[in-house]
């Protein structure tokens, strides 16, 4: 039997890493520095499914990671959600959702749009934890 390996890590690009701010507001159990991949398959999910998003995708993505307004953190599968406001001729909140992989990698899972009332609601009830000196801006 002849074992064929594949390099999947050629379909992936680094859109970010954990800072520390973010790893010690989650509690994570990782290294500073962790990358966040992106994988072309999802990217075009988001191109495809979230087409109110317009822009550069993976610099969109690429911001949210580096500067987020809040972040939250889900029990039940791992994955954590990176929140900012963003503007494109309006003003509008952002949902980017990262999920561990079994060996300790994390891949973006999908970007879309969210309302504010959630967002000042998950706020409130402490699922979204807001960093250092952030506030949610008004939207009108």
């Amino acid at each position: 039997m002849v074992m064929v390996m594949i390099d999947i890590m050629t379909n992936f690009d680094i859109v970010g890493c954990f800072s520390e701010e973010i790893i010690a507001k989650l509690g994570l159990n990782i290294e500073v520095g962790t990358e966040i991949l992106l994988s072309m398959p999802t990217l075009e999910h988001i191109k495809k499914d979230h087409p109110e998003i317009i822009g550069d995708h993976k610099a969109i993505i690429a911001d949210i990671i580096a500067a987020p307004l809040g972040v939250s953190r889900r029990k039940k599968d791992g994955s954590i959600g990176f929140f900012k406001d963003h503007e494109n001729g309006i003003q509008y909140f952002l949902e980017l959702s990262v999920r561990p992989s079994n060996i300790g990698e994390y891949f973006v899972r999908t970007l879309h749009h969210i309302q504010i009332e959630r967002v000042e609601k998950r706020v409130k009830k402490g699922a979204i934890l807001l960093l250092t000196n952030e506030k949610i801006p008004a939207i009108i």
